[in-house]
C-alpha cells in the first residue's frame, strides 16, 4: 500500500510541477494585458478547455521527464514506477503524433499561383514550405525516440523480472 502512496504523490507531483509552468508561462505571457475583456459564455468555455488540454500536455511532458529520471536513478527496480513511466511514455507518443497531425495539417506552401494564357508554356515555380512547427523529420525522429525507449523499458522490465 505504501508503494501506491509513493507513486500516487509522484503523479500529483508531475501535475502540480505541470501546472506551475503552465501558470509561469501564461503570467509571462499575459502580464502587459491590462484590459479586462468581455467575453461570452463560449468563448469562455471554448478558452477554459484549451488551457485544460495544455495543462494536460504539460502533465505528460513533467510526468514523463519526472519519471525517466526515477526508473534511471532506481536502474529499473521499482516495478510501480516503470509501468506509469510505460503509461507516460504511451501518454508522449500520442502527443507526439497529435503534434505531427498538427503540423502537417497547418504546414502551408508558400508562392504565387500564376496562371499563364494558354498559349505559354508552363514555367517551373520553386515554393517554399512553412511548416507550422518544425520539419516533419525531426517530430518522426522524437517519436522514434519514444518507440525505443518504449521497448528499452520493457527490456529491462522483463530483464529484471527474470533475475528476481
Amino acid at each position: 500500500m505504501k508503494k501506491y502512496l509513493i507513486e500516487l504523490l509522484w503523479i500529483i507531483f508531475s501535475v502540480g510541477v505541470a501546472i506551475l509552468i503552465y501558470s509561469a508561462i501564461t503570467y509571462s505571457v499575459n502580464k502587459n494585458i491590462e484590459a479586462e475583456i468581455e467575453l461570452p459564455v463560449r468563448d469562455v468555455l471554448i478558452l477554459s478547455y484549451t488551457a485544460t488540454e495544455t495543462i494536460l500536455n504539460f502533465a505528460v511532458i513533467t510526468g514523463f521527464l519526472i519519471f525517466a529520471i526515477r526508473i534511471i536513478r532506481n536502474r529499473f527496480a521499482c516495478k510501480y514506477s516503470n509501468i506509469i513511466f510505460i503509461i507516460y511514455n504511451v501518454l508522449s507518443i500520442l502527443l507526439v503524433s497529435y503534434l505531427y497531425s498538427l503540423n502537417e495539417k497547418y504546414s502551408v506552401e508558400g508562392g504565387w499561383t500564376i496562371y499563364p494564357p494558354l498559349s505559354a508554356l508552363p514555367q517551373k515555380m520553386e515554393v517554399e514550405k512553412y511548416n507550422f512547427i518544425t520539419e516533419s523529420g525531426y517530430i518522426i525522429l522524437v517519436q522514434i525516440l519514444l518507440i525505443l525507449i518504449f521497448g528499452y523499458t520493457t527490456y529491462r522490465m522483463g530483464k529484471n523480472k527474470k533475475t528476481s
